[in-house]
């Protein structure tokens, strides 16, 4: 089990979290859920991602605008930013979040 959520304001306990879930730990992990948007953006490689919001409609489409928030943390890689926002940028989409890192990539 997990240890629960506990929330502190000025140093005193002010709510927790009383159900716990099950954590499983494995030697290995399995293989990335290619049908799955957030087990793609957290654990696919690029190429996998670029693939993903390449998705035709019939397929499930790609990711809604709130889901591509997913993949903010690849954003620090120059060459994810530029691809993923190159890729998004000929679908005529645009998310705030991950265009502001052109201000890290001075872009």
């Amino acid at each position: 089990c997990w240890f629960p959520a506990h929330a502190l304001a000025e140093e005193k306990l002010v709510a927790f979290e009383t159900t716990t879930a099950p954590l499983t730990v494995v030697a290995k992990r399995g293989t990335v859920d290619a049908a799955s948007w957030l087990d793609v953006a957290a654990r696919g490689s690029l190429n996998d991602v670029l693939t993903f919001l390449r998705r035709p409609l019939h397929e499930g489409g790609a990711p809604g605008e709130d889901d591509l928030m997913a993949v903010a943390w690849r954003m620090k890689d120059a060459e994810a930013f530029k691809q993923v926002t190159a890729e998004l940028r000929g679908q005529f989409r645009f998310s705030r979040t991950l265009w502001g890192y052109a201000f890290q990539h001075r872009d």
